[in-house]
Parts: structure tokens; C-alpha cells; sequence
């Protein structure tokens, strides 16, 4: 009975809807006690019509054996007429539940339209341990010409009683079939039965004066193989419940490839409650036993985030694992996170790298990607040197699309074109001036080995553009762009050496006229006397001074006087000549040298 949930009537359940308000039926936790209650009821008085009625509102909530008894019913046409498409239907839904029964009887009628699949539920129900199925498996394997199996299952048969295997053992044993041949054991068999059948009078005739001895239990040959092979035939026609419950009884025997399938199958929730943690502990499990297949699978999860969280970090570790292991389309795929940019900062010479490493490893697709990109960017900077070195930015428009190929050949990977966009920061190319930018991109193509990015650089450092003046950088370079004969490094050479010694007299003479204002004369003219041969018309015209006043020197000496003066008014190419007209030098000497 069940109680429409509209109307509030009770009515005998058939699985249709209320027949007075039409309503489709809703079981609750109520009418499955109810029933249950009926059910014990029915089968104490033995109405089949109740049971089957019971029992298919049980079904139909999800009960395991509900759905098996209903099957056998609907299957045996008691009471109703016999349906055995319905009755494959419950078999099926108690099979996928790993009911041995079930499974057992699903095989043989959905053998009717499908033999392999019936096959393989077949042998799914001798694995979980069906007696009915036994007989059946043996013939399959037979069949099969695995004689080894067949036996095994067959002896299981004939220990539970079944007078064709024990009859089928007794031939195995006489005849060595999958079994080595001995006529003890066949006799044995005979021994079981008190009246042979006629199938084996005519050989309990040749065993009359054999003594029976008991055979050795017969052990699955090769069981972990056979359950590895049936595991990937439910796989492969989507028996989920099946691949899984095989999966994980191979997985506790350490079988990496189970352990992988268990891992998926947990994240999924294929066949099984999903269980996302579980099934990420079970992959790394079956990673560490060198299963690359789990980390391309854990890979692939946290960057889609289906099933785990996106983790870039987490999907890239597992993809290098992956590759660590072998697989080397794991790095095609670390070059598409790289290239789309989807989960990372696009980086498109990282991408180049690890597809032309997918390539190596022998993908197609790979190797078209790093053809694609190598070109691309080639076109790029070709525009780019065009319009910057050959001067074919000649407007706005042409400026700016230069200034856009060498950014975007520069962010592929071009070697030559951090260079091109140096240049156009710092000319304005298609940008404003930014000559702290220009900089930073000439650092990076010398960095990358472009020569003809040392004279610019050089020339960063030396006039402080876009960084602070650097005379030990500026000659570094200088040097090295002047040994590949870049036109202008030795005159720029020349300008800094210049400078330098410049500098180096400044403050020379700034020490000596600190000296004098000391009063310390004698050291001031031992300083002085070395800018002789320098040239400096300020410290040659001091000085003349000195010796013209007798400061510093043992008397004065008008004729050391005049010397000075004349060459400080010659003066020198480097510093010029001294022209002081109105004498305001010369008086702030003089009173320095009172």
C-alpha cells in the first residue's frame, strides 16, 4: 500500500499513478515501513499478489533485495504475466549494486541482445562469488580455451553439489583437462555421487579398481591478471559500479593502474559516492608508484575545477611530475597554461620552451604551436627593425604599429627585439619618451646577447639617461661595443676619459687652495707644480702667483712668475686657456696670500 500525497488515498502500489487524483507516486520513509511491516505479513500467509506488490514498491525505493526478489518474480511469472524485460531492468539496477545473485541473472537475460556485455557480467558474478553462475563461467571459459579457469570454476560448481561439474570434473581429471591428468582424483569425483548418471557410467566403468583420492583444492591461475583484464573491459563499455569495486580490490594489492582508475573514479563519483579527498590521496599513491597518469588527471583537474578546486600552482607541479615521469605531453600542456594565459600572466617564451620540449618528445601538435609562434614573432620583428632601423616610421600610425610588433615579438621571445623597443622609448617611437624604460630594455637585450645594444647602454650610463651616471659601466660597455666596431664607442671613449681627468684636476686643485688658505705654502706649490704638465690655466696661474710673492718657494722669482702666467694664458686643449680681465682671481689669491 502507498498513500497518494495529493488526495491522501491509500491504494495498492504497481508503480503507476494514484487512480483517483492521477498523481505520480511519492515514496517516503513511511511507506517503506509500512510495506516492510506488509511484506513480513504477506509472505507469513503467502500472497504472492501482496508480495509482489510489496516488493515492488521496495524496488522502487532503492532496496537492493527488493530488486533482485521483484526481478525473480516478474521473471517467473508469479503471479503476474511474465515480463522478462522489466525483470532485467531490477536485476540490472540490484547488479550495479554488487548483488552476486543479480548480476548473475542480468547476464543471461541481457545475453539476449548483447553477448559480450553479458559475458562480462557474467564473469563479474562468479567473481563476487554467485553459485548459480559457476557452471555457467566454466562453460565461458572453455569456450574461451582458458581450460586453467574453466576448471577452477567448475570445481567450485561440483563443491556445491552441481551433478554436471562433478560429472565434468571427473572427465577433467581422467583426461588432463586443465587439470593434470590423474585418475585417483577422477574417481574421487565419482565417488561423490551415489547413482553416476549415464554420462559417466561408461567411465566409473574404466575406474572400477581405482582407489579415489581427494584432489588439491585448484587455486585461479593468474587471478590478479584475469581481474586487471575484466577491470578494463567494464571500463571500457562504462560498467561503473563493476570498474570500481574490481579497482579497488586490486588497488590493496598495490596495482598502480587500479589505483589510478580508483582515484578518478572517487573524484567523479563514478560508481561510487564521491569522495574528493580520497580519490586525490589514492592519485598520489599511484603517482609515487610512477603513475604519470595521475598527475596529467590531477593536473588537468585543479586547472579545470570541476571536481578540485583551480590551483595553478597544484595543476603545474603535477604536470612537471608528470614529465618527471615520462610523459612528455605533459609539457604541451604546461605550454598551453602558459600560452592562453587563462591561469597565469601570459608568458609566451615559456610556452615556446616547453612546447618545443613536448616536440623532442615526439608530438605533432607540439612542434606546429613553437612553428606558429617562432614565425609569428620572426614577422614581428622584421616589421618592427623596418620601420625603427630603416626609418619607415614616417607617421603616427606606421609609428605606433612599429612600437606594437617589437612589444609584441619582445614578449614571444625574440632575442633582437627588446633592443627595437628600447629605441622607441627612448626616441618616442609610437610612445612617449621613457628613458628609465628605454633602459631597463637595453639592460635586457644585453642580457640576451644583443652587441648592438652595448653602445646604447654605454651611453645610459655615461649621460645618466634613465639611470645614474656610471663611469665604471659606461667604460665596461663602451669597451666592448668599441671591440665589435660600433661606430662612435672610441670618441665616446675619449669624451669619458676626458671628463675623468677633468674631475680628477678640479679636485686636485681644490686640495691645493685648501692648502694655501691653511698657510701652507710649501705643499700647496708641490701640488701645483704637477699641473704642469696637465695644463690647468687656474693652477698654472696660481701658481705664478705664488713665485711672483715668494709663498711657498725659497725667495720670490719674477721670471718663474712670468713663466706661469704665459702658460696659463696659452692654456691646453682640454681645459682652455686662463682670461680673468678684470683681475678678480687674481685679488682673491692675494689675500689668501697675506
Amino acid at each position: 500500500m502507498i498513500t497518494c500525497k495529493e488526495c491522501h488515498r491509500a491504494y495498492d502500489y504497481d508503480g503507476g499513478v494514484c487512480p483517483v487524483c492521477s498523481a505520480p507516486p511519492v515514496i517516503d520513509e513511511k511507506d517503506i515501513a509500512a510495506t516492510q511491516d506488509e511484506l513480513v505479513r504477506a509472505t507469513s500467509h503467502k500472497n504472492a499478489a501482496l508480495i509482489q506488490s510489496c516488493r515492488h514498491l521496495l524496488a522502487d525505493a532503492g532496496d537492493t533485495e527488493s530488486e533482485r526478489e521483484y526481478a525473480k518474480l516478474l521473471e517467473r511469472s508469479d503471479p503476474r504475466v511474465r515480463d522478462l524485460d522489466t525483470a532485467m531492468e531490477y536485476y540490472r539496477r540490484a547488479a550495479i549494486k554488487n548483488d552476486p545473485f543479480a548480476a548473475y541473472r542480468y547476464s543471461r537475460l541481457v545475453s539476449r541482445s548483447n553477448e559480450r556485455a553479458a559475458q562480462i557480467w557474467l564473469k563479474y558474478a562468479a567473481v563476487l562469488g554467485c553459485i548459480e553462475s559457476y557452471p555457467d563461467a566454466s562453460e565461458l571459459f572453455s569456450a574461451e580455451g582458458r581450460e586453467d579457469i574453466s576448471a577452477h570454476y567448475c570445481a567450485l560448481a561440483a563443491a556445491c553439489d552441481d551433478t554436471d561439474s562433478i560429472v565434468n570434473m571427473a572427465k577433467r581429471w581422467y583426461e588432463g583437462t586443465g587439470v593434470p591428468q590423474n585418475e585417483a582424483y577422477a574417481k574421487w569425483y565419482l565417488d561423490k555421487m551415489t547413482l553416476p548418471p549415464i554420462s559417466a557410467i561408461k567411465l566409473a566403468y574404466k575406474l572400477r579398481t581405482v582407489k579415489s583420492e581427494e584432489p588439491p583444492k585448484l587455486e585461479f591461475p593468474e587471478y590478479i591478471s584475469y581481474l586487471r583484464s575484466l577491470c578494463r573491459e567494464a571500463d571500457s563499455f562504462k560498467f561503473d559500479t563493476m570498474t570500481f569495486r574490481l579497482s579497488s580490490t586490486l588497488a590493496k594489492v598495490g596495482d598502480v593502474n587500479a589505483t589510478t582508475m580508483l582515484g578518478k573514479m572517487l573524484i567523479e563519483g563514478r560508481g561510487c559516492t564521491a569522495d574528493a579527498a580520497e580519490g586525490k590521496n589514492q592519485l598520489d599513491s599511484a603517482i609515487a608508484q610512477g603513475s604519470f597518469e595521475g598527475a596529467v588527471y590531477l593536473g588537468r583537474a585543479f586547472i579545470e575545477g570541476d571536481h578540485l578546486p583551480k590551483d595553478l600552482s597544484a595543476a603545474m607541479a603535477y604536470f612537471d611530475k608528470a614529465a618527471s615521469l615520462g610523459y612528455t605531453g605533459a609539457y604541451e600542456e604546461l605550454g598551453n597554461i602558459y600560452h592562453d594565459g587563462k591561469l597565469t600572466e601570459r608568458d609566451i617564451p615559456r610556452a615556446l620552451e616547453l612546447y618545443e620540449l613536448a616536440a623532442t618528445g615526439g608530438s605533432a601538435t607540439a612542434r606546429e604551436k613553437a612553428e606558429h609562434i617562432k614565425s609569428t614573432r620572426e614577422q614581428l620583428f622584421l616589421d618592427a627593425y623596418e620601420a625603427i632601423v630603416l626609418g619607415k616610421a614616417t607617421d603616427a600610425e606606421s609609428a605606433f604599429n612599429a612600437f606594437r610588433s617589437a612589444a609584441i615579438s619582445t614578449a614571444m621571445g625574440e632575442t633582437r627585439a627588446p633592443k627595437l623597443l628600447a629605441d622607441c622609448y627612448a626616441r618616442a617611437i609610437g610612445t612617449k619618451q621613457e628613458r628609465s624604460t628605454a633602459f631597463y630594455w637595453y639592460q635586457k637585450a644585453v642580457g640576451l646577447g644583443d652587441v648592438s645594444a652595448y653602445m646604447p647602454l654605454a651611453i645610459c650610463y655615461s649621460r645618466g639617461f634613465g639611470t645614474e651616471f656610471s663611469y665604471k659601466d659606461a667604460i665596461n660597455y663602451l669597451k666592448i661595443a668599441e671591440k665589435t666596431g660600433f661606430a662612435g664607442a672610441t670618441e665616446e671613449l675619449n669624451i669619458l676619459y676626458e671628463r675623468r681627468m677633468k674631475k680628477m684636476v678640479r679636485s686636485l686643485y681644490s686640495k691645493a687652495m685648501r692648502l694655501i688658505h691653511m698657510k701652507k705654502y710649501g705643499e700647496a706649490v708641490r701640488f701645483l707644480r704637477s699641473f704642469e704638465s696637465l695644463g690647468y690655466p687656474k693652477a698654472l696661474y696660481t701658481l705664478g702667483c705664488m713665485y711672483e710673492f715668494g709663498r711657498g718657494v725659497t725667495r720670490s722669482d719674477v721670471g718663474m712668475a712670468t713663466k706661469y702666467y704665459k702658460l696659463a694664458f696659452a692654456g691646453s686643449p682640454v681645459f682652455g686657456n686662463f682670461a680673468d680681465p678684470r683681475s678678480d682671481y687674481k685679488r682673491r689669491i692675494l689675500l689668501m696670500l697675506r
